[in-house]
């Protein structure tokens, strides 16, 4: 078997309070690794020590983006005030991410600050 980059490559995930957990990775066409999962309180994604994202709320879903050498390259956090989840992820061949999660209430998922979907049950997947 071949080795490649990805076979060396080690991710430490870490939350400095309300824990952490990941749920699903994806490998774009060019070698990028994405993971997803839900976190609470803050994340350090990169192992520098510093957080990266911090919660909304109880818990929130986060994407995560790491070159093929492991590196950062950016992070994002979807939730409101209740508890939000993302429970897997594919890359589309253009390079978009695609989620699937749960949250409750309003959400903003593209981080401008307003709320983009409203769960009409209580909990929307």
């Amino acid at each position: 078997m071949e080795s490649t980059v990805m076979d060396q490559v080690a991710f430490q995930i870490s939350s400095s309070s309300g824990g952490a957990e990941d749920k699903d990775i994806a490998i774009d066409r060019n070698g990028d690794v994405w993971i997803t999962g839900e976190f609470g309180g803050s994340i350090d994604l990169d192992g520098d020590g510093e957080d990266d994202l911090t919660t909304n709320g109880y818990e929130d879903a986060y994407v995560a983006k790491f070159d093929s050498e492991g590196n950062l390259v950016r992070a994002y956090d979807f939730g409101n005030t209740g508890y939000d989840e993302a429970n897997s992820i594919a890359i589309g061949s253009n390079g978009n991410a695609w989620v699937l999660g749960t949250f409750s209430g309003s959400i903003d998922i593209d981080g401008d600050g307003t709320n983009d979907l409203t769960s009409s049950s209580g909990i929307t997947i």
